[in-house]
Formats: structure tokens, C-alpha cells, sequence
């Protein structure tokens, strides 16, 4: 038996109420959540709306982030006007047709969290009349349904991805909110969860990255994080889930996977949006790590209070678990394994240090895109290569992503969008939809830093291709570097897309790239008989251009294409002009092989 309430993610509300008054960050924190409430009040509940006629999300978020806010403010200053303005908002969700179980089961697990948590925090606030008002919507919109999905085509239990998480950790909320008064679903939901959750967990081994990329790491933890704080306060047992291989270590996914410019690597159907969320402090606190504080902090400070920047990270926040990287002396190189992932950066902590991070990885990861080989690079304050991201989910086809699916089709979801070789392109998928390639190789040291990637399986015309991604003389330059055998003569296409004006050199093997007032210089070290070009970030003419796609506008890309050809070597070098100083442009570096890299 669950624990007296309150029970979901905390026991007490004793140590928040002190935190608030005695820390000066924690109240900050306070102060802007507090301001979040004093909005709400101001604000009608929200109204039911599919306005995608798939999603309520939106709705559930709102609930959510406004369940939060409210009764966090309520729980400090005592004040009946938000335990008011609480109970408008959670009878107004209780009361909408459904919780669109039987669309889309995100909606449904996020609006049974929020439930959850007004019912239970306020619990000795309530009236028994309105106990039953959240206890029913709770039970016949959230756990029946959620009981009933492996009667479905998408049973969220089977699934190893952040629906998983997602939905098994919405409604083990919920369950164990009102426990006491529905025992038996209550326990089969908890007990169901047990069984489906490892599924989803052995997704963070062995090195902490998650498949579907920073974006889904940050969806598929904020449910994670959730789920283990509520077994712990309510059960006092989360089954030594925070003993899973990768879990202590997840949270340096994000840091490694943000340059400094802010800006994300957000392959897949990722934004560029940082994610230091809330759920950080919990990772801080739970395995003892002053960095996870500090990325935590910063996400508290400079972000709005939202669903994803939850005023959850209140309870878990601890003054003395912070220490930026730079002090922590973390290292400037990581290399994430499974996910096949890496980054290089000259500096921590420094907006204008140089970034580098690409990708092998696996095509087929729930997602994924064609896009073996991508990477992004920040230099002086500017992300120079671009990835596009996700493009509307509602688009036909965005979800076939079988071999042949409409998926491949997409521009944004196919290698010509990506920063990436594309080889014999035409109407077909342009990169093997189950493709994987690994990080072969991983060198570090004070003045250099770089990787190889063995992609050879990325498309069937490919017999050999390595491509090494580095920074190197005291992490001042970039050099990208393919080296590429295909099966008989063809074409190879180069790509780096780029917001930054381009313009080409009068031998067409130089381009500088100008924006924000900083410039980097990009030259072609070889081929020497190659040159480049630029293009609209649109589809080769033999490519698909599916109506309502994404027309790119603000973005080009830099190219090459080499012909009847079967094998070259392309080493690009890439160097930021830093306009304080005038440095000029560093000669070029010496090609050599991959093999023998030795930065």
C-alpha cells in the first residue's frame, strides 16, 4: 500500500518551503514559478482542442504545467486562490469528451500526470465530492483505457521507445494517486508497467545516449525521472531501475549533444532547443553529480517556466550539487556508444569556443532519418552547418518509415538533407533504410581531438567509406575528411547546409561563409581538380519533392559532386576567422590518410 498523501515524487512539502526561503537560487526559482501562477489566474481553464485532428497534447501539456505551477504556489503561500484557480482547471480537463486515449495515447498519459498531481498534493484540500470529480476523469480516461491498449495497433507496453516511458509513467502516476479506491486496476497498472519499463530503460545503455536523440532524451527522461521519483516516494522501491547500465551517466548526453552556441545537434525529429531540464536535478541528486546541477541551474535561470522547464525541478534542487564543466575539468571530447554518436569542442563554458558533433547510428531507430555521416559545427557565436530537424508530423507518409516508405521521400528526412555524402542519387531512398555504421575510431588529447566513422553499409553502391570529423592545431581549424570505394563508377555528392551567406572563391575551391559578422573559411584540400558549388537547400531534379514539404527558405548549402568516379578522398578544412584579432587563414594541413591521423 502506497504511503499517505502527498505520495507522487515527494512525502513532505516541508523541505520545498524552506529550500525557497533560505536559498537564493531556489528562490529565484520560486519567484518564477509563482509569477507562472499569477498568470494562470488571469487566464480562462483550457478549453478541449484536437486542432491537428490527432493530437490534444497541447491541452495535456497546459494542464500539466499549470497543475504544477498552481499547486506549488498554493503549497508555499497558503493562498486559496490558487488552490481555486487549481480545481477550475482540473474539473474543466475532468469534464472534456475524453482524453484521447483513442488517438493518440501521449495526450492521455500527460493529462493523467496532471491529474494526478493536483489530486494528490492537494488531497487534504479537496472535498470528498471533488476527490470523486478527479478520481473517476483519473480512472475511466486514463487507467481503463490504458488498460485496454493491447487490444490496439499501438500497445505502448511492447514499444521500447519514449512512448514507453511516456505512457507507463503517466499512468503508474495516476495509479498510485488514488490507489486506495481502486486497488485492483491500480495494482495491475503498476504491475504491467514493471514488466513493460525495461524495455525502454535498456535504451540508455551502454554509454547513457538515447537512440531517438536529444529531443526524445529529453521527453523520454522527464517521464523516466517521473516514474522512479514516484515509486520511491510512494513505494519506497523502484526495483533498482536507477541501477540500469547508462542511467548514471544519461544526463552528459544533453551537455556533449549542446554547442556553445546553444544550439543542440538535433538529428532526427529534433529541434535545436537545449534541453536543461528540470529532470536534471533529480539526475544530480540521485547519482551525486555537481555538473548535472549546474546544466540543471542553467535551464532554471535563463528558461520561461514551461511543461518542459517543470517547476518539479523545486523538489529536487540542491544547493550544493553545482559545479560547472570547466571546474569539474570535464573532458572536452565524448564519444557515445550504441547510439554511435560523438562531439569535439575546444573550450567549455565559452559561447565562442568551436564545436564539432556527428553521427553513424541506425537508420531504422524509431525517428531516424537517412543521414549516416551528418554532423553540425558552432564557431564564434554562429552554428555554421545546420541540421533541418523534424518537418510537419502531419504530413502523408511522415510515419511510413519501412523500406520504400513515404518517409524517404521527405527532403528533411533524406541524406541530400543532411551534411552528408549522397551517392548515384535519383527517386529512391538515398541511404539504406536500415543502414548502420559505428565510430571506429576515437583520439583525444590537449591540442587535437577526432573521430572516424565506418559507414559502409550506408547505401548498396558503397564498398568502403570512412568519414573523420576533428579539430586540430590547438583546436583552432575543422577538417572533415571522406574516404569512399563504391562498387563502380558513380556519383558522390558533398553537403554542408548552412544559414550563412555563402560566397565561392575565384577558383571555386574556396567559400567563405559569413553571419552574425564572423566568417569561416571552408577550402577543399582534395580533390584537387573538384570545386564547389552552392544550391537552394532543395531536392536534386531526380530527386522526390512531396507536396507541402518544408521549402527551407533562409537555408543553401555548400556542395561538391564529384563523377564517374570510384574512389576519391574529400578533405575539407574549415577555419573560423576571428574578426577581434584578424587572424587571417592558417594554411591548410597536410592530407593524409585516415590511418594515419595522429593529431
Amino acid at each position: 500500500m502506497p504511503i499517505a498523501h502527498p505520495r507522487l515524487l515527494v512525502t513532505s512539502f516541508e523541505p520545498l518551503r524552506k529550500t525557497v526561503t533560505v536559498d537564493v537560487f531556489a528562490g529565484q526559482y520560486y519567484a518564477a514559478v509563482k509569477a507562472d501562477a499569477d498568470n494562470i489566474l488571469l487566464l480562462p481553464p483550457r478549453p478541449y482542442a484536437i486542432p491537428d485532428g490527432q493530437r490534444l497534447l497541447d491541452a495535456s501539456r497546459e494542464v500539466l504545467r499549470r497543475a504544477y505551477s498552481l499547486a506549488i504556489t498554493f503549497i508555499v503561500e497558503g493562498d486559496v486562490r490558487y488552490s481555486t484557480r487549481l480545481w477550475d482547471e482540473l474539473s474543466s480537463a475532468a469534464a472534456y469528451p475524453d482524453w484521447n486515449s483513442q488517438r493518440h495515447f501521449l495526450d492521455t498519459a500527460e493529462m493523467t500526470h496532471a491529474l494526478a498531481i493536483g489530486y494528490d498534493w492537494l488531497f487534504d484540500v479537496w472535498t470528498e465530492s471533488q476527490r470523486l470529480t478527479l478520481r473517476t476523469a483519473i480512472r475511466n480516461f486514463g487507467l481503463l483505457p490504458g488498460l485496454k491498449v493491447d487490444q490496439t495497433d499501438y500497445d505502448f507496453r511492447q514499444l521500447d521507445h519514449n512512448w514507453n516511458l511516456v505512457c507507463n509513467g503517466g499512468l503508474v502516476m495516476g495509479a498510485l494517486a488514488i490507489e486506495e479506491d481502486e486497488p485492483e486496476i491500480c495494482r495491475e497498472i503498476v504491475a504491467l508497467a514493471a514488466e513493460s519499463v525495461p524495455k525502454a530503460i535498456a535504451l540508455y545503455a551502454p554509454g547513457g545516449a538515447y537512440p531517438e536523440g536529444v529531443g526524445y532524451w529529453a521527453y523520454a527522461t522527464k517521464y523516466l525521472v517521473a516514474y522512479l521519483a514516484t515509486l520511491n516516494s510512494a513505494l519506497s522501491d523502484e526495483k533498482g531501475f536507477t541501477q540500469s547500465e547508462g542511467l548514471a551517466v544519461t544526463a552528459y548526453f544533453p551537455l556533449y549533444m549542446t554547442g556553445p552556441t546553444g544550439r543542440t545537434f538535433n538529428y532526427y525529429d529534433a529541434t535545436e532547443e537545449i534541453h536543461q531540464t528540470s529532470e536534471m536535478f533529480w539526475l544530480a541528486s540521485t547519482f551525486d553529480s555537481p555538473v548535472f546541477g549546474w546544466w540543471g541551474m542553467q535551464g532554471a535561470a535563463n528558461e520561461p517556466v514551461s511543461w518542459q522547464q517543470s517547476p518539479a525541478g523545486l523538489l529536487w534542487y540542491r544547493p550544493e550539487l553545482s559545479q560547472g564543466p570547466a571546474d569539474a575539468g570535464l573532458p572536452l571530447d565524448r564519444t557515445f556508444s550504441g547510439s554511435e554518436v560523438v562531439s569535439h569542442l575546444s573550450e567549455w563554458q565559452n559561447s565562442q569556443a568551436n564545436y564539432v558533433a556527428a553521427k553513424a547510428g541506425d537508420n531504422s531507430t524509431n525517428h531516424g532519418d537517412l543521414d549516416l555521416g551528418t554532423f553540425v559545427l558552432d564557431a564564434l557565436g554562429v552554428r555554421w552547418a545546420v541540421d533541418l530537424g523534424p518537418d510537419d508530423y502531419n504530413l502523408p507518409g511522415y510515419w511510413f518509415r519501412e523500406p520504400g516508405g513515404a518517409r524517404w521521400e521527405l527532403y528533411r528526412k533524406r541524406a541530400e538533407g543532411h551534411n552528408t555524402l549522397v551517392v548515384n542519387p535519383g527517386a529512391h531512398a538515398d541511404q539504406l533504410e536500415t543502414a548502420v555504421g559505428h565510430i571506429e575510431r576515437f583520439e583525444c588529447g590537449a591540442d587535437a581531438g577526432f573521430s572516424v566513422l565506418e559507414l559502409d553499409k550506408a547505401h548498396p553502391d558503397i564498398e568502403y567509406w570512412r568519414r573523420g570529423v576533428g579539430l586540430f592545431d590547438a583546436r583552432s581549424q575543422f577538417v572533415i575528411q571522406d574516404e569512399v570505394t563504391l562498387t563502380a563508377p558513380g556519383v558522390i555528392w558533398w553537403f554542408l547546409h548552412t544559414r550563412a551567406d555563402i560566397e565561392l572563391g575565384a577558383d571555386l575551391r574556396t567559400a567563405t561563409l559569413s553571419s552574425e559578422g564572423e566568417s569561416v573559411v571552408v577550402r577543399l584540400a582534395e580533390p584537387v581538380d573538384a570545386t564547389f558549388q552552392v544550391l537552394d537547400a532543395r531536392p536534386l531534379s531526380s530527386s522526390p519533392d512531396p507536396h507541402g514539404q518544408d521549402r527551407n527558405e533562409g537555408v543553401r548549402k555548400l556542395a561538391l559532386a564529384l563523377h564517374d568516379i570510384t574512389e576519391a578522398r574529400i578533405s575539407v578544412q574549415l577555419t573560423p576567422i576571428d574578426s577581434s584579432t584578424d587572424t587571417g587563414t592558417a594554411p591548410l594541413r597536410p592530407v593524409t590518410s585516415l590511418e594515419q591521423w595522429r593529431f
